[in-house]
């Protein structure tokens, strides 16, 4: 019993060794993953106020309850700016407020990397949601989708596209589902 304290700090030291040469063995890798500058020639970031989003509903089948949207957002600005992540999508009902939904951010269709918006140009991201009877709980009803580069749920609201008409394209759905941001549409919805 004396060499139960003996035994646990030579093994905690063993342990804490192999970490120590697990991590040295490929210097050019870190435990997170390899760390890539931005290439220094790249605009500033976008920011939302310089962007214009208008989500499109892409065809779903008649049995499905998965809806899928195109997010594009256009470059407002005369300079080009930058992209890389996640936008932040919100539901929200007439009066713009914002109706609670459970929101997943993915790494789909492919990691977050920076990449650059020309004036004028678009980058793009795809959503999809599970939809649901207005009336079934948990079932999260709204008006309009707003978007931001940052965390909250703060923004303008987005142009809605091929959906039904006003007084039926109220959007119903138990969970949103945010891809990454694409410098192409046809990536932003191959997941």
């Amino acid at each position: 019993m004396r060499d139960t304290p003996r035994r646990l700090r030579r093994a905690t030291a063993a342990l804490a060794t192999l970490l120590v040469l697990a991590a040295c063995a490929d210097p050019g890798i870190s435990p997170a993953g390899p760390v890539r500058a931005a290439p220094a020639d790249l605009a500033a970031p976008c920011l939302t106020s310089s962007l214009k989003a208008t989500v499109t509903l892409q065809p779903a089948a008649t049995d499905s309850t998965v809806r899928v949207a195109l997010v594009a957002l256009t470059n407002t600005a005369t300079e080009p700016c930058t992209l890389n992540g996640w936008l932040t999508i919100s539901l929200v009902n007439a009066a713009e407020d914002v109706v609670p939904v459970p929101t997943i951010r993915l790494d789909q269709p492919r990691q977050p990397s920076t990449f650059q918006v020309e004036a004028g140009g678009s980058a793009y991201t795809g959503l999809k949601w599970i939809s649901c009877e207005k009336t079934a709980p948990k079932c999260a009803v709204g008006a309009n989708l707003r978007y931001s580069l940052g965390l909250k749920p703060e923004g303008p609201v987005a142009a809605l596209k091929d959906f039904p008409p006003p007084r039926r394209s109220r959007l119903a759905m138990t969970e949103l589902r945010i891809g990454v941001l694409t410098p192409a549409p046809e990536q932003a919805l191959t997941w």
